[in-house]
């Protein structure tokens, strides 16, 4: 099974550059990237997948005080994690025996 891969694109002032990258790191496949915009704005690439990025604009807002900014586009596609893929299979299997139950 295929998930799509988004490459990110968070602008945050300096003083949150921390606590955004460490967000970051524990979403994406691989290490997020940054460099100075101006003054005192950074700017971080990542790869993420996409179900790691469900309400992410909420919650970056709310690591940022509300002045992080992103956006997302979908780079390319890779095969979903075997351990990922097994618990969706799990829940799948789960539910269709709930739904077979009530009817």
């Amino acid at each position: 099974m295929l998930e799509p891969i988004d490459e990110i694109q968070v602008r945050v002032p300096e003083e949150f550059l921390g606590d955004v990258m460490g967000d970051l790191s524990s979403r994406a496949r691989q290490d997020p990237r940054h460099r100075v915009r101006r003054r005192a704005t950074r700017s971080i690439k990542a790869l993420v997948p996409g179900s790691e990025l469900y309400k992410y604009a909420a919650h970056l807002r709310s690591i940022t005080q509300g002045r992080g900014m992103h956006s997302a586009k979908v780079s390319h596609y890779e095969e979903v994690p075997r351990e990922i893929s097994r618990q969706g299979d799990r829940r799948r299997a789960r539910a269709e025996k709930e739904a077979s139950a009530h009817a």
